[in-house]
This record gives C-alpha cells, structure tokens and sequence, in this order.
C-alpha cells in the first residue's frame, strides 16, 4: 500500500493509464490535470443503498 501511495508508485500506475491520487503528479490526460487543478472537481457519494444507483447507471448507458 505504501508503495501505491508514493510518488514512485503514482508515475507508476500513471504510465498504467490510471489516474494519479497525489497531488503534483502529472495524469495521462491534460483535460483531466486542468479539471483537478481548477478546484472545480466535487465528489458525488451515493446515499442509501448502492444497487439502486448502480442499477440506473446501467439504464442510462445501456449497459448489462
């Protein structure tokens, strides 16, 4: 987990494609870095029972 949460290990899942959870850390995507530094990113945390949002998020893209 440590080696994860390091700089080595976040430029490590970034050359994997993934998104980078530490700070300064460069992303594969410039849209995605300019949208994290922005401070304009907000979590959404679902309330309630997951199954249903996970059940409306197939619908709306017709996936499953």
């Amino acid at each position: 987990m440590d080696f994860y949460l390091s700089v080595e290990g976040q430029r490590a899942l970034t050359r994997a494609g993934k998104i980078p959870a530490r700070r300064g850390i460069k992303s594969p995507s410039d849209d995605i870095d300019r949208l994290l530094d922005s401070g304009n990113l907000h979590v959404i945390r679902t309330e309630g029972e997951y199954s249903r949002y996970m059940k409306l998020y197939y619908e709306v893209l017709g996936t499953r």
